[in-house]
C-alpha cells in the first residue's frame, strides 16, 4: 500500500512535472510583456498663452507718449480703442477733444468735446476778460449746463446757465479775435487764449 502510495504520489508529481512549462520559458514572456513600454500618442505642442489684452490706464499713457511725440494719428487710434473699452470714464473724451484740434480737425474736435460735456466732463481754459477800461486775466470753465468765468483778481467773476446767454457772437477785442455774449443786460467780451473763440461760441449755443 506504502509503496503503491509512494508510487502513485510519484507518478502525480511527474505527470505534474511534465504538465508545469519547462524552463518557465512562459512566465518569462509574461514578465517580459508585462514590462514593455506601452506606446504613447505623439503629444500636441500647446499654443502659447497670448498676452492679456491693455487696460484703459495703458492705452492712455501710451497716447500719452504718442502725443508727446507729435503723433497725433496714432495718439487718436490708441484713445479711441481706450474710450471703446471704457465709455463711462471722461479721460478718452477729453484727450480727443485736444487732439483732434491739435491734428486741425475741427469738426471732430467740436464733436467730442460736446460728448464731453454732455457726459459730466468740463473745459477749461484761459482768457483775456475785456472791460470797458482795461481787461483782465482768468479761466473760463464750461459745463453742458453752465458758463463760468473766474476772474484771477477775483473782481470780475461771475457763472450763468449756458441757456441764459445771449446775442452769442464773434467779436474782435481791439483787434483780436474773440466773442461776446449778454447776460442780465450786459455785455461780457472775451479772448481765449489756448483755443478759437468760434469752438466756444459752438459749444456755448
Amino acid at each position: 500500500m506504502l509503496l503503491l502510495l509512494a508510487g502513485g504520489v510519484l507518478a502525480l508529481v511527474a505527470v505534474g512535472m511534465w504538465l508545469l512549462p519547462r524552463g518557465g520559458s512562459s512566465g518569462n514572456a509574461s514578465s517580459m510583456a508585462s514590462r514593455a513600454p506601452v506606446p504613447t500618442r505623439a503629444e500636441v505642442p500647446r499654443a502659447p498663452t497670448p498676452p492679456p489684452p491693455p487696460t484703459y490706464e495703458e492705452l492712455i499713457a501710451k497716447a500719452v507718449a504718442a502725443e508727446a511725440g507729435q503723433n497725433f494719428g496714432d495718439a487718436i487710434e490708441v484713445v479711441i480703442q481706450a474710450r471703446d473699452l471704457d465709455p463711462v470714464r471722461l479721460q478718452a473724451y477729453e484727450m480727443l477733444t485736444r487732439l483732434y484740434a491739435k491734428s486741425g480737425d475741427e469738426a471732430r474736435a467740436f464733436e467730442s468735446a460736446k460728448e464731453f460735456l454732455k457726459r459730466g466732463g468740463q473745459l477749461t481754459f484761459k482768457t483775456l476778460h475785456n472791460h470797458t477800461v482795461g481787461k483782465c486775466e482768468g479761466v473760463v470753465r464750461i459745463t453742458w449746463p453752465r458758463f463760468q468765468f473766474i476772474a484771477a483778481d477775483g473782481k470780475d467773476s461771475f457763472a450763468a446757465g449756458r441757456r441764459d446767454l445771449s446775442d452769442l457772437r464773434l467779436e474782435e477785442v481791439k483787434d483780436t479775435p474773440g466773442f461776446a455774449f449778454k447776460h442780465q443786460g450786459r455785455t461780457y467780451k472775451f479772448i481765449p487764449l489756448e483755443t478759437d473763440p468760434d469752438s466756444v461760441l459752438k459749444l456755448l449755443r
